[in-house]
């Protein structure tokens, strides 16, 4: 299924968004995602955050980014603060270089995970994607704390982001800017699935989960 732009006809980006707390596993599942794809539908996970991290330590300023640009995105990364709606375009840049460098096709699914985050951004999107469905990973903060401490899903062992003060932000942040989102989707009439996370919930099984959930058959 293909969105489209109601007001220029444009054909956009079908996408389904990830949407969890930090923790909760978000990128194993849109990588479990990639490798299986959704009901034999072939995937491509954009993470927004792994995204930029490979953008700021490749360090090579060229067309698409400034210097100044590069140095912005790179305090991004070292505060933790979310992109406001001023530096979209940042953002906009970041996920077009993703599908002309993966070769996304209009049947295939984008995964988003990590953009968008906050209503605005959700707004500024809607030129670039059509968001179908959301995958909301339910858990609460002592799951959180666990699934960290276990490394349950296998990305936690690079991340220097997971002191106390840092995943107590965060989780601060997704309650007040991005669990909105869920809100503003579904009145726009698009699919929310919420998936039950508990401390050693793996990735194969909320991918599992989520075919369950949509009723669609598990190839693989």
């Amino acid at each position: 299924m293909i969105g489209s732009d109601a007001t220029s006809g444009t054909e956009l980006q079908t996408a389904m968004l990830l949407v969890g707390p930090t923790g909760a596993g978000k990128t194993p599942l849109g990588e479990m995602l990639s490798y299986r794809g959704l009901g034999g539908r072939r995937c491509f996970h954009f993470d927004f955050g792994g995204q930029l991290r490979a953008l700021v330590d490749r360090n090579q300023p060229d067309q698409r980014f400034s210097p100044s640009e590069l140095t912005f995105l790179r305090d991004v990364l070292r505060s933790g603060v979310l992109l406001e709606d001023q530096h979209f375009p940042l953002a906009a840049r970041v996920f077009s270089g993703f599908l002309v460098e993966r070769s996304v096709q209009p049947a295939d699914l984008v995964v988003l995970n990590g953009l968008p985050r906050h209503v605005g951004q959700a707004k500024a999107m809607e030129s670039l994607a059509r968001v179908e469905l959301l995958a909301v990973l339910e858990c609460d903060a002592e799951v959180v704390w666990a699934r960290i401490e276990s490394d349950i899903g296998g990305d936690r062992r690079d991340r220097s982001d997971d002191s106390l003060d840092e995943v107590s932000r965060k989780l601060a942040w997704y309650e007040q800017r991005t669990r909105p989102l869920i809100d503003f989707y579904r009145d726009r009439g698009r699919k929310v699935v919420a998936l039950a996370v508990g401390p050693h919930t793996t990735a194969d099984a909320l991918w599992r989960s989520l075919h369950g959930a949509l009723g669609l058959p598990v190839q693989g």
